[in-house]
């Protein structure tokens, strides 16, 4: 019998399934947060840029701007200040905003702010900046956009964005037309890591939010997180939380492989086949910020040659 609808047709999970899901394809995928300056000088003069807005002949000042960027550290330096000196006097509410962004990282490594009605660039923003190792970063999140703002001004100013964690992504084949049923021992027997525990801790979680584990690859240690991204709420219709779909059993977990919204995240739709995916990230331990970011060349490198390494071991067969 096809199943058109399975929250109308399926009061419960199917007790049995014709196959076991497996991983089809792999995705590589990396997670940055915070663009990457310097010194807290070029964080501020970086707010003066946002905050600024564009300017006449705005397209042509960035281009000569970008093009007068160097590698090191002093021309970069040089170009960020004049690009934001070509925006003019700030005004009081953005001078002091950049006089007490400096102060505080100077002082303590760490900034904060939040705004609501502002009535300029600044409006429903919030501010964060922290000091990582010899780097200062800073993190813009805007109500209704979220991090746009932030990417933007990255590629604005030419500036990396720290990187949190860089990631591969097995996508799992779905069974039945609407199931997933998958054995994540059996799937990730081949990673250089722990993995008796994880259908019982990945089906007790409400989120997807990955299990970290601590690896060490070539005398370094990295933070590697498992987890299992797939619609953990999935319930008959009219169910509450005790009915959902997913659940463990024995070393498989077991669950629905659908989504009831459009790709706007708005939008509801009547149940449409997805594929749930397993996934590995690679970030680094130590000083909390951000799931640990990697701020130099040579971290993120580390980072990504470490999840290649890992997403060896998980490629469909």
């Amino acid at each position: 019998m096809t199943i058109k609808n399975p929250e109308k047709e399926c009061k419960t999970t199917p007790e049995k399934f014709s196959a076991q899901s497996k991983i089809v394809s792999v995705e590589n995928k990396e997670h940055s947060c915070g663009i990457i300056f310097d010194s807290p000088q070029e964080f501020g003069q970086a707010l003066i840029v946002y905050g600024g807005g564009r300017v006449p002949h705005a397209g042509a000042t960035q281009r000569n701007f970008l093009n007068a960027i160097g590698e090191d550290r002093g021309t970069y330096a040089v170009g960020l200040a004049l690009y934001a000196s070509l925006l003019g006097d700030q005004d009081a509410f953005t001078k002091r905003l950049v006089e007490e962004a400096v102060s505080s990282l100077e002082s303590t490594g760490r900034f904060h702010e939040s705004f609501d009605y502002t009535l300029n660039n600044f409006e429903k923003t919030v501010i964060h900046g922290d000091r990582v190792g010899d780097k200062y970063v800073l993190q813009l999140y805007a109500s209704y956009v979220g991090s746009k703002p932030e990417e933007e001004l990255a590629k604005k100013l030419g500036r990396p964005r720290a990187l949190v964690s860089a990631c591969t992504n097995g996508k799992l084949s779905v069974v039945d037309d609407w199931w997933f049923n998958v054995n994540l021992e059996e799937i990730l027997a081949d990673l250089p890591i722990p993995t008796e525990s994880l259908a019982q801790y990945l089906a007790s979680k409400e989120g997807d939010d990955p299990t970290t584990l601590i690896f060490k690859h070539e005398g370094q240690e990295y933070s590697i997180g498992v987890g299992l991204d797939a619609v953990t709420y999935l319930r008959p219709e009219g169910g509450n939380y005790t009915s959902n779909y997913m659940q463990k059993r024995g070393k498989f977990i077991v669950g629905g492989a659908w989504t009831t919204y459009a790709d706007d995240g708005d939008t509801i739709i009547p149940p449409k086949a997805v594929q749930p995916s397993v996934i590995v990230s690679v970030s680094l331990p130590g000083e909390r910020y951000s799931n640990h970011a990697a701020v130099t060349e040579e971290q993120m490198k580390s980072v990504r040659s470490v999840r290649d390494h890992l997403a060896s071991f998980i490629q469909p067969k």
